[in-house]
């Protein structure tokens, strides 16, 4: 009988650890956020096993919550479904999304432990649940002040604002607390209510505790902001902080009683809890006090597998400055945590994190915008604001969300852009460029609804003619085309006839 030899390659052991193939790394993301979901659709093209939990099961743009309260967009655009946002990853199977509360991790057994008892293990964790909104300790201000946190904070506002624009309601005052780039935006947007709705009584006041509007913007656009905010009839009171919220009655740190038959709170930002919850360290003191201790590539202080992105997030810039809780910054950072793991698969050495500032936006009121730009770049008004809603429409969880929101933009804003022939071009470069897709030919037929028909263009010369004008009025004609509006005029009015 002859004896069977097994083949010395399949049976050896490294071929049978070949047969076998290795685990796929886990990467746990907890928050869905701008950050947690950055981090998800970056996560997703890498070959590993991607969960990302949540207490809800919706994406909000908290930006935008307050459009919703001054009914400028719907809800539905501003808060999606979270399998909606990430319809590819999940339809794919690249995504595992779960709808719970976290209520701790073990960082030993790499578990993340969840309300139901389920718990979830880990290889990489990304910790990216945001920051929550705090009343600075002034009494009576949580029970009082409408704050945007979720879109119950829109709904509420949305609700005590219509009886307040009725034209029974005697005259009453519309507070807002907070001179950031959320309380002017919210001031800009309620002033424009009362007289649309035939109220000459209803006031909007704003309170900022500091000496300037839209602090960390360069001193042109807070300016520029202010005046702007005074032109529409919001009254700008400045350096005084809130002491008090009564019914009916906010209490200044100087004495004075404002009345407020409608407190906005919109300032303050804490730790999110989940933060005690999950047992991760604070920085006690300094410009990072509240937020968790990060390293250069934004893991946790001591833990290479800990993530931590985000407002949570101690990170600071080149100078040592923490980094402004904004939704650029979450973005951004959500990109460098997949780049981190893809290094880490690959065995590389981790970089530190750079946040690129491309600049800060507000919109102050329809069709009128500030920015603080590197560079110090200065841009006119109309592009100020346009430049406002593409980064804006970028920021909305899908394509379809950002031209509906887009549209209602352009709806309330056209009739505050003037229509000058710097205003004309534009409109001639943006009908044969953006109608090329088919999101631009929408919004594109939007504009051109609202705004009157532009002036035909000179007739072309006659195909032989020879004649041309001289250099110098070539020259003066293209120096016009070029030159801005203000610029011409003055150009026109000083401007002397040459001799013959």
């Amino acid at each position: 009988m002859t004896a069977v030899t097994a083949h010395p390659v399949l049976s050896s052991p490294s071929r049978r650890r070949i047969e076998q193939p290795p685990r796929r790394p886990r990467v746990v993301v907890i928050g869905g956020g701008f950050g947690g979901v950055a981090a998800a659709r970056h996560l997703a093209r890498l070959p590993v096993d991607l969960t990302l939990v949540d207490r809800d099961g919706t994406h909000t743009v908290r930006p935008l919550l307050y459009q919703v309260g001054v009914e400028r967009q719907g809800r539905a655009d501003v808060v999606r479904p979270r399998a909606e946002v990430l319809a590819g990853p999940v339809a794919d199977g690249r995504l595992d999304l779960v709808t719970a509360a976290v209520t701790g991790i073990d960082r030993e057994e790499r578990l993340v432990r969840l309300h139901d008892g389920r718990t979830l293990p880990y290889d990489q964790l990304v910790v990216a649940a945001g920051a929550a909104a705090t009343h600075l300790g002034v009494p009576g201000a949580a029970d009082h002040a409408v704050t945007f946190t979720d879109a119950d904070g829109a709904d509420a506002l949305r609700a005590r604002l219509a009886p307040l624009l009725d034209r029974r309601t005697p005259p009453c005052t519309v507070v807002v607390v907070g001179g950031g780039p959320t309380g002017v935006e919210l001031a800009g947007a309620v002033a424009p209510r009362a007289p649309a709705a035939g109220r000459r009584d209803l006031h909007v006041e704003l309170l900022e505790a500091g000496p300037h509007l839209l602090a960390g913007y360069a001193p042109t656009a807070r300016h520029s902001a202010e005046r702007t905010l005074t032109q529409r009839g919001v009254r700008v009171r400045l350096g005084d902080p809130v002491a008090e919220v009564e019914g009916g009655m906010v209490r200044l740190a100087s004495g004075d009683a404002v009345p407020a038959a409608l407190v906005l709170w919109a300032t303050g930002v804490a730790v999110h809890p989940v933060a005690a919850v999950l047992g991760l360290p604070v920085v006690e003191t300094g410009p990072a006090r509240g937020r968790v201790p990060v390293d250069a590539s934004l893991r946790l202080v001591g833990h290479d597998d800990v993530f931590v992105i985000g407002d949570l997030a101690g990170a600071v810039d080149r100078d040592g400055r923490p980094l402004p809780q904004l939704a650029p910054v979450a973005l951004q950072q959500g990109t460098h945590v997949a780049r981190e793991v893809r290094r880490a698969l690959r065995g590389e050495a981790p970089r530190p994190f750079r946040f690129t500032d491309k600049g800060r936006l507000a919109m102050v009121a329809d069709g009128v915008a500030v920015a603080d730009l590197p560079g110090g770049i200065d841009l006119p008004a109309p592009a100020t604001w346009a430049l406002w809603l593409v980064v804006h429409a970028l920021t909305m969880p899908t394509p379809g969300a950002a031209v509906d929101v887009t549209r209602r933009w352009i709806d309330a804003a056209t009739p505050a852009v003037p229509l000058g022939p710097t205003a004309r071009r534009a409109r001639r470069i943006l009908r044969h460029t953006a109608r090329r897709t088919a999101p631009g030919r929408l919004l594109v037929d939007s504009l051109e609804q609202r705004l009157p028909p532009l002036p035909p263009l000179a007739p072309p010369a006659p195909p032989g003619a020879s004649d041309r004008a001289p250099a110098a009025d070539r020259h003066a004609a293209v120096t016009d085309l070029v030159r801005p509006p203000a610029r011409r005029r003055a150009a026109g009015r000083t401007r002397r006839p040459t001799a013959a």
